[in-house]
């Protein structure tokens, strides 16, 4: 049966993978929506989308993302990831709708030293940490019923990410310092966007259901970085360095990998791993160069 799926942050790198998945969108009928045609903090107008298309599911994709911006403007996070995602989550109530919500790592401290489960208890460093938590409880107290996917280190062949990043300053011969001691589950988007639309065809849950969603296995930065190269055949000058010597604004768990296991039993969906993800993405950053 062909479904109504409303799409928020369609111009982001999570929302353009989710559009780039033409097998599985073509069994749906898409409408997706950017911060210009729909401001999730505008509840008239959300209000007016809903009326409108009716949709059977909403994935929301849009959020504040600037884990470093956010510790100036921790206002304006709240109001995008922890305020808007209530709004919707009570509109998907009203019109029977599932929703389903991306969530992050960094609602964990990475203080334990094993993967997290979903029931985990979280503790967020950051002010964006904390605005995405505040979303998670938004949803949970609008009664909705809702899917919420945590993922961890975000990345795709679009711009404005980490390996984008890198691979920009290696070609511009700059000496590049990435940190080693933070370790997490690198994910690419291209993944994440298959198990979201997969985890949609699923039964919907009856109350707010969480899930860890990221490729499988873990790794630090500067790792991630040298693999990123290695398949890239760039040699750059590349020095691993800790984060007590690399100064930023906003903390970050030094240990914030997510234990996807109830993806796996429960839904028998397992994610590539972060290796494969990677050398996916660079081969698709490899065919746009070209």
């Amino acid at each position: 049966m062909m479904k109504k799926i409303l799409l928020t942050g369609a111009h982001g790198q999570l929302g353009k993978s989710i559009l780039g998945c033409h097998e599985e969108i073509q069994k749906h009928r898409i409408f997706s929506t950017d911060v210009e045609s729909l401001d999730i903090t505008d509840d008239k107008a959300v209000d007016f989308f809903f009326k409108e298309i009716k949709p059977d599911i909403l994935i929301n994709t849009a959020a504040y993302t600037n884990v470093e911006g956010a510790e100036k403007e921790e206002r304006l996070a709240t109001k995008i990831n922890g305020e808007a995602p209530g709004l919707l989550a009570a509109l998907c109530k009203k019109y029977h709708t599932l929703l389903i919500h991306l969530s992050t790592d960094y609602v964990f401290d990475g203080t334990q030293k094993t993967g997290y489960l979903e029931m985990d208890p979280p503790n967020p460093l950051n002010a964006y940490g904390r605005s995405k938590l505040a979303g998670e409880r938004a949803i949970a107290n609008a009664g909705a019923k809702a899917l919420i996917i945590r993922t961890s280190w975000l990345y795709s062949e679009f711009e404005n990410n980490f390996i984008h990043t890198m691979l920009q300053r290696a070609r511009a011969n700059q000496r590049l310092r990435v940190i080693n001691d933070q370790y997490g589950s690198p994910t690419y988007a291209g993944d994440l966007a298959k198990a979201i639309l997969f985890l949609s065809n699923l039964p919907h849950p009856e109350e707010t259901t969480y899930f860890h969603v990221a490729n499988r296995g873990y790794t630090s930065w500067y790792h991630l970085a040298a693999k990123a190269f290695e398949y890239s055949g760039l040699t750059p000058d590349l020095t691993a360095t800790s984060t007590e010597d690399y100064a930023t604004a906003a903390q970050r768990p030094a240990y914030s990998i997510l234990n996807t296991n109830k993806l796996n039993t429960e839904t028998h969906f397992t994610m590539p791993t972060w290796e494969e993800g990677l050398k996916q993405c660079i081969d698709r950053i490899s065919q746009q160069n070209l």
